[in-house]
């Protein structure tokens, strides 16, 4: 266990709902409390070493595709 909790802010949990995408989201908050390290760097480290990344979820088996980003 990486000792990382993923949360989702209500925005994006909203925007997710709206494209049918809640399960996909939710996979890969899963996913990021396990690797958190998952994405690509966005950037050198951000003020107070705060490092953004993204990744996504590519379309299958009924889910959308979906990008995140997170810090």
């Amino acid at each position: 266990m990486s000792g990382v909790i993923a949360a989702v802010t209500v925005r994006a949990a909203d925007r997710a709902k709206a494209l049918g995408a809640e399960q996909a989201l939710e996979t890969l908050r899963q996913e990021l409390e396990q690797v958190p390290r998952l994405g690509v760097l966005l950037g050198p480290p951000r003020q107070g070493g705060t490092k953004v990344r993204k990744t996504r979820n590519e379309p299958r088996g009924g889910m959308p595709g979906l990008a995140v980003a997170y810090v």
